[in-house]
């Protein structure tokens, strides 16, 4: 029997509050955190997120950057994972916190 979608993750996911969104510094060594990118979140967990966005050029995978994910304070991330939606000219991309 193939495991549940819920499963597949190391970790516990949860679904974002409503109106929450994520904000991104491609610029993993500023000294401030002034976001380019902003995000909706797909789902959080402690050691990550998933996120959507309209760019589809930008986190390629293995790159750094700082991100803000709803209320918490930035963080220094890597994005894991990638895949672009072209039914909806998006891109999915998972970050995992840096420890």
């Amino acid at each position: 029997m193939p495991a549940s979608p819920q499963h597949r993750y190391q970790s516990i996911r949860f679904e974002p509050e409503e109106g929450d969104r994520a904000y991104i510094c491609t610029d993993p060594s500023a000294e401030d955190f002034r976001p380019d990118l902003t995000a909706a979140i797909l789902n959080e967990s402690h050691t990550g997120c998933g996120l959507e966005l309209c760019s589809t050029d930008s986190l390629q995978e293995g790159e750094s950057c700082l991100t803000r994910v709803g209320r918490l304070s930035p963080l220094r991330a890597t994005v894991v994972w990638r895949r672009l939606d072209g039914e909806r000219s998006a891109l999915r991309v998972g970050l995992k916190y840096d420890k």
